[in-house]
């Protein structure tokens, strides 16, 4: 029910706030030390197509030149969250609230994936919500143009 609020918080503030070009967020990600990258998880078929998406983006942004020390990567549970700072190997999960690892995106660029119905990319200047059905999250078409 907290992650059900906590995705309503989050439309309610991309659909609120201004959206802005998909290259000044392209070029604010590529310019940060540290990036975030958010899935959600609040049963088996959303995590299967939000982490799938997920490594696709990992990997490009790896081969691309993206250092995978630099990459935090959340996995929001419907009442915690289990993040990594750096995906060097090896990987050091921790746990944390919710709130916690929403903090990481208030001051670094994040990339929140997400499930929906609908398909749709909402692009902020330090924020893209990337978000859609099992089909367009397997696509990933973001994984893509972020490089």
């Amino acid at each position: 029910m907290i992650l059900v609020a906590v995705v309503i918080g989050i439309i309610y503030d991309v659909l609120s706030s201004q959206v802005t070009s998909f290259a000044t967020f392209k070029a604010n990600f590529n310019a940060a030390k540290q990036i975030g990258i958010y899935v959600q998880d609040y049963n088996g078929i959303t995590f299967a197509a939000t982490e799938s998406c997920s490594t696709q983006l990992i990997q490009v942004l790896s081969i691309a030149g993206r250092s995978t020390n630099s990459i935090n990567f959340f996995v929001l549970a419907n009442e915690s969250c289990t993040f990594s700072s750096g995906l060097n190997a090896p990987i050091n999960y921790q746990n944390a609230s919710t709130q916690n690892c929403l903090n990481f995106s208030a001051s670094n660029p994040s990339i929140f994936i997400n499930y929906s119905s609908t398909n749709a990319t909402v692009v902020k200047p330090n924020t893209l919500y990337f978000m859609g059905d099992p089909k367009f999250l397997e696509e990933c078409g973001i994984a893509y143009g972020i490089t």
